[in-house]
Order: structure tokens, then sequence, then C-alpha cells
């Protein structure tokens, strides 16, 4: 968790719904935070950035076969920016 002084305080941990296969298509449930007014996500693979995958849905391609998918969800206030990942899923085939 990065947390600058006086910037949203998560509530919650974000979490990825449905079944993680190739071809299928999962949900983040970004986190909740208090003293947030806007909230992103980013989907990771292995915990790296997966391009282009700022969606609250993801379609599940071939190359995350075998790898940990997991969210980000970053809240940005008054006080600065919050950033929390979720657990990750492995993905099958």
């Amino acid at each position: 968790m990065v947390r600058a002084k006086n910037a949203p305080v998560p509530r919650t941990l974000g979490r990825i719904m449905g079944a993680a296969r190739v071809g299928k298509v999962v949900r983040c449930r970004p986190a909740s935070f208090l003293g947030a007014t806007k909230t992103t996500v980013q989907w990771l693979r292995n915990g790296r950035l997966i391009r282009r995958a700022t969606h609250l849905r993801y379609r599940v391609a071939r190359p995350d076969l075998g790898r940990v998918l997991s969210c980000r969800s970053t809240a940005v206030g008054a006080g600065g920016r919050t950033s929390v990942v979720s657990f990750g899923v492995l993905v099958r085939g």
C-alpha cells in the first residue's frame, strides 16, 4: 500500500470476480476508500502492469495462462493518492 499524508484511507481491498480462464471476462470490484474523490483500476499480471487494461472488466488472454492476475485500485483525494492491490488469482486454461 502506498499512502501520502492525508490521502484517502482504504476501507476494503479490491476483489476479482469471475472464473479466471482464457477467453472469459473477469471483473474487478475496486477497493473502497474514505476521502476519495476519484478511484481508478489497473490490471496486473504477476505484479506487472497490463497495458491499456484500466477498465473494471478484463478479458483473460492467452499470455495470462499460468500467471496471477490482480487489480490495483488507486484513489485520489484532497490530500494525495493511495493504492492497494487485490489478492491475485491464478489463470487456468
